[in-house]
C-alpha cells in the first residue's frame, strides 16, 4: 500500500528519528530501552521522540504480557518513510510488468504476539553486536529478510566479508527434538544451492541462552542435541558457540579481530614452564594442523578450547580415529591436551557428550600451566565425576591425586 508522507510530518522529525525508524524496520520492533541505548541516548529525549512519532502516525504501540511491556512497530506510514529514505532499494522489479514489489509491509513486519519476548532478546543481541563490533547496521538481517538462508532458518544473520554469524536465540522453551531439528536445518542448508554459491564463507553459529534459570544446564541440553545430530558438521567451515548474549558478543569481537584463540599465549607458557618441543609436523598434512608437543616421555596434540568453539569438542569425540591416523604417519601414539577456560565448564561439556573418563585425553587451563608443575597442571575425570591430577611426569593413572568430585554444575 502506497502512503505519501506529508511535508508537515517530515518537518517535525528530529535528530535520531530517521535512524530509529530504520532500526525498527530492520529489527521488526524495538522497545523503549533499546531505542534509548542504541539510538537516542537520553531517556527523557527518547520518551519524547517516541510519543511524537506515535502522534505523527509513524509508530504503533504493541503491548504484551501481564506486566505491560510494549514494543514499537512501524505503521503503514512508517514503512513508507523507510522506503522513501532508504539508501538501498527495498523492492524488486517484476521482469515482465516492470512494477515494483516491496519486500515487506507493515503487517508482515510485526512479530506474532507470542514471539515478542523472543524478538526483544534477539534485537538486543543483534544491536549490541553491531555496536560492540562497530559494524554497518545493514550487515544484519532478521530472519524475515534472510531469504538466502531459508534452509538454515536462523533467527538472524550478520553478513561479514570473511564469515557469517548465524544468530540463534534460545529461551529454554524448545524440547530436545526441536533442538535436534534445528541442527538438521543447518545440514539441509549446507547441502543447498544457496550455500554452494557462498561456500567459501565460514559459518559461525552464535547460540544465545537467555531467559533461562540456569544457562549452564541449558547449555548441556544444547550440546547434547548438537552432538547427537550435527557433530559431523563442525569443522573449519562451520562452527558454533553457546553462551549468554554478553558472552557471545565478546566472542564475536575476538573473532572479527582475529584474536579469539589463545594459542600463542599457550605456546609461550608451555615454552616457559615445560621442556616440550613444540612444532607443527608437516608429515601430518591435513590430518592435524595444530600444535604438537614432543618429549622423550610423552607426545601430545594440543587443542585450544579457550574460546569455546564446539569444533574442539568434536575432536575429543573423534580422537581415537585421529590417534590411529597420526600413529601411521609418525610411528607414535600421542595423547591429547585440551586447554580450556575452567574445570567446571569442561566437566559439564564432557558430561553432556558422555565423554568422561577417556584415558588418553588430558585437560588443563592457562592458569594451572602458569602456577603448577606440568604433571599437576594436567587433570582428568573418571566416569563418576572425580577430578584428579598426577603425582609425577609419567602421568600414570595409578598414581593420581584426588582434587574434587563434581556432580552437577550450579
Amino acid at each position: 500500500m502506497f502512503c505519501k508522507i506529508s511535508q508537515s510530518v517530515l518537518s517535525e522529525l528530529k535528530s535520531g528519528d530517521k535512524e530509529a525508524l530504520h532500526a525498527i524496520y530492520w529489527h521488526r520492533c524495538l522497545n523503549e530501552d533499546q531505542l534509548c541505548s542504541y539510538i537516542y541516548g537520553d531517556p527523557e529525549y527518547t520518551l519524547a521522540r517516541i510519543k511524537r512519532l506515535v502522534a505523527l502516525g509513524l509508530l504503533d504501540i504493541i503491548e504484551y504480557e501481564n506486566d505491560c511491556k510494549c514494543v514499537f512497530c512501524l505503521t503503514v506510514a512508517g514503512v513508507q518513510f523507510v522506503r522513501d529514505t532508504s539508501e538501498i532499494p527495498l523492492y524488486t522489479i517484476h521482469q515482465r510488468t516492470g512494477k515494483r514489489k516491496y519486500d515487506e509491509q507493515a503487517g508482515t513486519l510485526r512479530p506474532a504476539y507470542g514471539l515478542l519476548r523472543h524478538q526483544t532478546y534477539l534485537n538486543t543481541l543483534s544491536l549490541e553486536l553491531i555496536r560492540a563490533c562497530s559494524l554497518d547496521p545493514l550487515c544484519y538481517k532478521d530472519s524475515k529478510f534472510a531469504s538466502s538462508f531459508t534452509y538454515a532458518q536462523p533467527d538472524g544473520v550478520v553478513e561479514l566479508p570473511e564469515f557469517d554469524f548465524f544468530l540463534e536465540m534460545d529461551m529454554g522453551t524448545e524440547r530436545s527434538e526441536a533442538l535436534k531439528e534445528k541442527w538438521n536445518h543447518y545440514r539441509m542448508y549446507l547441502s543447498s544451492r544457496d550455500y554452494y554459491l557462498r561456500r567459501n564463507k565460514r559459518i559461525i553459529v552464535l547460540f544465545a541462552l537467555e531467559n533461562v534459570s540456569s544457562p549452564s544446564r541449558r547449555r548441556v541440553s544444547v550440546l547434547s542435541s548438537m552432538f547427537h545430530t550435527g557433530a559431523d558438521l563442525l569443522g573449519k567451515s562451520f562452527d558454533c558457540y553457546v553462551g549468554t548474549s554478553s558472552e557471545l558478543v565478546s566472542v564475536a569481537r575476538k573473532l572479527i579481530s582475529g584474536q579469539n584463540k589463545a594459542t600463542a599465549q599457550i605456546v609461550t607458557v608451555l615454552n616457559t614452564h615445560t621442556t616440550f618441543k613444540l612444532y607443527r609436523p608437516k608429515a601430518l598434512g591435513t590430518i592435524y594442523s595444530g600444535v604438537y608437543l614432543h618429549s622423550s616421555k610423552k607426545q601430545f596434540l594440543m587443542e585450544d578450547f579457550t574460546d569455546g568453539a564446539l569444533s574442539a569438542l568434536k575432536n575429543i569425540m573423534h580422537f581415537p580415529a585421529l590417534q590411529i591416523g597420526i600413529q601411521e604417519k609418525l610411528g607414535c601414539k600421542p595423547s591429547m591436551l585440551l586447554v580450556c577456560t575452567d574445570e567446571n565448564t569442561i566437566y559439564s561439556d564432557l558430561k553432556a557428550l558422555q565423554s568422561l573418563g577417556q584415558p588418553d585425553i588430558y585437560y588443563t587451563t592457562i592458569s594451572r600451566l602458569c602456577t603448577k608443575p606440568f604433571h599437576e597442571a594436567l587433570f582428568q575425570f573418571d566416569p563418576l565425576g572425580n577430578r584428579f591430577h598426577f603425582s609425577d611426569l609419567d602421568l600414570n593413572s595409578h598414581r593420581v591425586v584426588y582434587e574434587k568430585t563434581i556432580r552437577r554444575r550450579p
